[in-house]
């Protein structure tokens, strides 16, 4: 089992909320990450993508990683700013 590597979010107002989306870019603190680099399998629990995917986005360098040796870690700049290259907004219904 892996260690504790987010922390239950916080709940914010919907105003507050509204806000962030509309400034832009998310920052760690928006997710509680707690750690400056993740491993690959830690990574696939924060992330809406399977190992294999992940593979792939760092294989063509969408996702920049660090080698300590065999070991590979994701920064957690790097996983930030996946998830805004990543983001989709959705508009609200008129009416």
């Amino acid at each position: 089992m892996l260690p504790n590597i987010i922390t239950p979010a916080k709940a914010e107002s919907s105003a507050k909320t509204d806000q962030k989306q509309a400034c832009g870019d998310w920052t760690a603190a928006d997710f509680n990450l707690l750690k400056s680099a993740y491993t690959v399998e830690e990574a696939v629990l924060i992330l809406p993508v399977g190992r294999t995917m992940l593979n792939a986005y760092i294989r063509t360098g969408e996702l920049e990683i660090m080698k300590f040796g065999r070991r590979t870690a994701i920064p957690t700049k790097s996983l930030v700013a996946w998830l805004n290259t990543h983001r989709t907004t959705t508009k609200k219904k008129e009416g």
